[in-house]
């Protein structure tokens, strides 16, 4: 056993897109989080604004299951967006920025 080789990789079975999502889903978890626990208020619905390459990056469901928030995803050229504070200016590529009401 100790002159085995370790195995190899195999670079076709990994999917670059999951491991994009997953880490973008997790910042902005870790990010609504550390908001939710500064502003201590109630709150009913988190709106997220993203850049539109970033959109297909981030799991809607995954994020409202794991902050317990409705959840609202725009892009940041959306004209229809809801942004009563403008916020989607503050967005940056893998980082959303975020409104809580």
């Amino acid at each position: 056993i100790s002159l085995e080789s370790w195995p190899k990789v195999n670079k076709s079975k990994i999917n670059e897109k999951f491991d994009k999502e997953e880490e973008f889903t997790d910042k902005a978890v870790s990010d609504i989080i550390n908001i939710l626990n500064l502003i201590k208020t109630e709150t009913k619905k988190v709106y997220l604004y993203v850049l539109p390459n970033d959109l297909e990056f981030y799991n809607i469901e995954n994020i409202s299951r794991r902050t317990n928030k409705e959840i609202a995803i725009y892009k940041v050229n959306d004209k229809d967006k809801y942004d009563p504070e403008n916020k989607s200016k503050k967005s940056k590529p893998g980082k959303p920025a975020i409104f809580i009401e």
